[in-house]
């Protein structure tokens, strides 16, 4: 299920850029992340405080309520270059993140 679950995250990481293209496409107010930023980011924290440490919410690539709880995925584009993070939330707690540079 985790080897699943990563495979799916990175695929969104590479889906999102394609779409997004190189950083500063992305519009205004969606802001970015940088590794030092991405480093800081730890599984358990808040949506808020997410978004205190990166500065932006990301832009929610998907929603759903399934088995009693609430996932929320969002990608957050890479400051400089191509690239940028991918974060699940579960009942709006960081449940997973990966991100390609």
């Amino acid at each position: 299920m985790r080897r699943i679950s990563t495979t799916l995250a990175t695929i969104a990481v590479a889906s999102a850029v394609a779409v997004l293209g190189p950083a500063g496409t992305a519009s205004a107010g969606q802001g970015c992340i940088t590794p030092a930023e991405y480093a800081k980011v730890k599984r358990g924290m808040t949506k808020a405080q997410v978004q205190r440490v990166v500065g932006s919410n990301g832009v929610q690539d998907w929603s759903r309520r399934t088995g009693g709880h609430t996932y929320e995925e969002r990608f957050y584009s890479a400051c400089r270059g191509l690239g940028g993070a991918v974060m699940t939330f579960r009942d709006g707690r960081l449940n997973l993140k990966k991100a390609a540079w």
